[in-house]
């Protein structure tokens, strides 16, 4: 079995970010990511966290 090495980047941000963080990661040559929505409530309040705003 051949090993490869793999980097795995984890990127928390809003959501209005997401336009140029996917032309960020095609421009640094990343083969492939994936997009999630997350949504939650602590100390500091609730988040939503929609794609829907154009950034």
């Amino acid at each position: 079995m051949n090993a490869h090495n793999r980097t795995l980047l984890t990127v928390i941000c809003e959501a209005a970010l997401e336009h140029k963080l996917e032309a960020d990661l095609k421009n640094l040559g990343a083969p492939g990511w994936t997009l999630s929505d997350a949504r939650g409530s602590g100390s500091r309040g609730g988040r939503s966290a929609g794609w829907g705003t154009d950034g």
